[in-house]
């Protein structure tokens, strides 16, 4: 008889197992398991200044020089950018 109740509560029990596997799954997928970070190095003595700002902790934006287009800024989104104030020792 214990058996027997064993056997029904494993199968009432599988299928919700089997749905909170899938649920968690597909959680990680649309929260993106690949994390990206940008580590931007201080610049050199004899470097020209930098095309680069720091609008905050997940932002890069370049300035790409050209007068041609009507925004000559562009933004990188990251998981998280750290400038050149950074040391390699986080």
């Amino acid at each position: 008889m214990p058996d027997q109740v064993a056997l029904e509560t494993e199968a009432r029990i599988s299928p919700l197992i089997n749905e909170k596997k899938r649920l968690f799954n597909d959680l990680l997928t649309a929260k993106g398991s690949i994390k990206v970070f940008c580590r931007v190095r201080p610049l050199f003595e004899d470097e020209s200044p930098s095309v680069v700002e720091f609008p905050d902790d997940c932002t890069i934006r370049v300035n790409t020089g050209s007068d041609t287009i009507s925004n000559p800024k562009k933004d990188f989104e990251f998981d998280r950018v750290y400038g050149p104030h950074v040391g390699q020792g986080l």
